[in-house]
Parts: C-alpha cells; sequence; structure tokens
C-alpha cells in the first residue's frame, strides 16, 4: 500500500471514532434529563448540610479570604 492510502485509512478511522463518540454523547445526554415542573423550571435536589453554627461560621469566613 502507498502512504496516500494509509494516511487515508487512518483519516477515515479518526472520523468513524469521531462520529461514534458523537452518538453515545448525544445517547449519553438524552438519558440524564432533569427533573422539570410544570412551567419547565429545574427542580434542584436539596443540599444536606450536617455542619454546626460554628462550622458553618468558619467557612463563610474561609470563602472571604
Amino acid at each position: 500500500m502507498s502512504e496516500k492510502a494509509i494516511i487515508l485509512i487512518i483519516l477515515i478511522a479518526f472520523v468513524i471514532i469521531a462520529i461514534i463518540k458523537i452518538a453515545l454523547l448525544k445517547l449519553y445526554m438524552n438519558t440524564i434529563k432533569p427533573k422539570v415542573d410544570n412551567e419547565g423550571n429545574i427542580i434542584t435536589k436539596p443540599v444536606k448540610d450536617d455542619l454546626t453554627p460554628e462550622e458553618r461560621e468558619e467557612r463563610e469566613f474561609d470563602k472571604d479570604w
């Protein structure tokens, strides 16, 4: 095989791999749709906060720095 044929085969392989990656990403994005309310707003999950008031105050103080 000539060099051009080998390069062409490699390029075709890269294109096929890219198409497969895009298809898998599209499939994945369709499966992780967030829950929405009647108005179309995303329903967020509440975050558990197990910190004591002192720890919470310390965290807020650390954010300022």
